[in-house]
């Protein structure tokens, strides 16, 4: 049992040594010649690019649909990041204040001016936002009609209608 145990212990620690030095690796890697040298043969480098000039960046490996919403969701999550990113560096000791009043609201049930006053905006924001407007029947008659052109004019029908106006009085 004495023996298994020496074993296991010295594996582990021959797991344990030094590793490789990045001059030992390159040794290594001249000896068995993987490097990359192009040299004319038209071979690929070792990353799998294709030796154009590219900036640095590795073209998507999923082209599938799922593969290109990851990178979608990616892109819309980050860009929101940098919106509140940005949101917090504007108004991060307010927001950081609000928020500690809110805590202090669910906690102890009191109100702050702060708090308030920021909920009353949410409210009226949201009250915006559902409110239905009205459907004028006559809107497009009233638009005509307050539509000036360079032939006709709603003034001129208010100057003729209060001429006829008069004139049906003065009898």
């Amino acid at each position: 049992m004495r023996l298994l145990h020496g074993k296991a212990l010295e594996k582990a620690m021959g797991n344990l040594k030094k590793e490789q030095s990045v001059e030992d690796i390159l040794k290594q890697q001249i000896e068995k010649q993987e490097y990359f040298d192009d040299g004319g043969s038209g071979g690929k480098p070792p990353g799998g690019g294709d030796g154009g000039g590219g900036g640095g960046f590795p073209e998507s490996e999923d082209e599938s649909l799922s593969g290109m919403l990851d990178e979608f969701i990616q892109v819309i999550l980050a860009t929101i990041g940098f919106v509140f990113l940005y949101i917090y560096i504007l108004e991060g000791a307010d927001i950081t204040v609000l928020a500690r009043d809110f805590i202090k609201f669910l906690f102890r049930g009191q109100k702050s001016y702060r708090l308030r006053r920021a909920m009353y905006q949410w409210k009226m924001f949201f009250q915006k936002l559902t409110e239905k407007e009205e459907d004028d029947p006559y809107w497009l008659e009233r638009e005509i009609l307050n539509t000036p052109t360079w032939y006709d004019s709603p003034v001129k029908y208010n100057r003729l209608m209060a001429y006829l106006e008069s004139k049906s009085y003065s009898r």
